[in-house]
């Protein structure tokens, strides 16, 4: 599982066929939240923070080069959607990834 984006590094090399790969998640319950009028509630949700690493292709993945950037992330854990319980969350922080604006808009799956 994977995806395959455009990079840019931080020196300005664009690379037209990132490989970008879930490297770690971690999964927290939680219990309480904020509700539109930021008063506690209680309501048991999943968040889901994750790292993805990128590299300049899948040669340079398969050759066990050096990544060449990547990012954090989090978002609630989709429990409500009977579709999105068939996936696993990491298959979720991927489909996650793929609704953000700017690059990953035009993530496509490798």
């Amino acid at each position: 599982m994977a995806l395959e984006v455009q990079w840019e590094t931080p020196y300005g090399i664009t690379c037209n066929n990132a490989y970008v790969i879930v490297q770690d998640a971690h999964i927290e319950k939680k219990t309480e939240d904020f509700d539109d009028d930021g008063t506690l509630i209680e309501r048991t949700h999943f968040v889901i923070r994750f790292k993805v690493k990128v590299w300049s292709d899948l040669t340079a993945y398969n050759d066990k080069k050096s990544f060449i950037g990547g990012q954090n992330f989090q978002f609630e854990l989709d429990t409500d959607d009977t579709d999105a319980d068939q996936f696993n969350p990491i298959k979720q922080c991927y489909e996650h990834i793929k609704t953000l604006p700017g690059i990953w808009e035009d993530a496509t799956d490798c």
